[in-house]
């Protein structure tokens, strides 16, 4: 029997109990003070509940899990000098964090594929497309002296 409902942060928490139950049960003051006992969970558990059987079957699993998703993190904290935001708030933080994740990310790809290959993968995707993006001229001002990585874009 569902007892009632209360939302804590974003957590829904669900109170179980059966009145009826507890009434006939000898055990009834070893479980509770109460004339009835009332188990709280929340609403995902019954969603978690067979992640966590698999995980206790494999730890392996969360072994490898935390390998693959600890280096990019250890990788942003350390060299790329990123140990706290600088801004506050949610959404501003979620902001900094996707530039940060997005220069990890490029900078992965410039070690994996290098300058070059990384110029040429726009052009290869695009390549096999029906309806490839329309070619505009982009032109940089002339004041720019100095680019990043030493590199400069091609002007048309």
């Amino acid at each position: 029997m569902l007892g009632r409902r209360s939302l804590v942060r974003t957590n829904v928490k669900l109170d179980y109990c059966d009145v009826k139950a507890c009434a006939g049960c000898p055990r009834l003051s070893k479980c509770t003070k109460g004339t009835y006992r009332t188990v709280t969970r929340n609403e995902g558990d019954a969603v978690l509940e067979p992640i966590a059987k698999r995980l206790r079957e494999n730890p392996e699993i969360l072994t490898q899990r935390r390998n693959t998703v600890e280096h990019p993190f250890g990788t942003i904290k350390q060299s790329m000098n990123q140990s706290a935001c600088l801004m506050r708030r949610l959404e501003n933080v979620r902001g900094e964090f996707g530039l940060t994740a997005l220069a990890y990310n490029i900078r992965r790809a410039l070690n994996q594929v290098g300058v070059k290959g990384l110029i040429a993968a726009p052009s290869k995707f695009w390549r096999n497309r029906a309806n490839p993006p329309a070619k505009t001229a982009f032109r940089l001002p002339e004041t720019v002296q100095r680019w990043p990585l030493g590199l400069r874009p091609v002007r048309v």
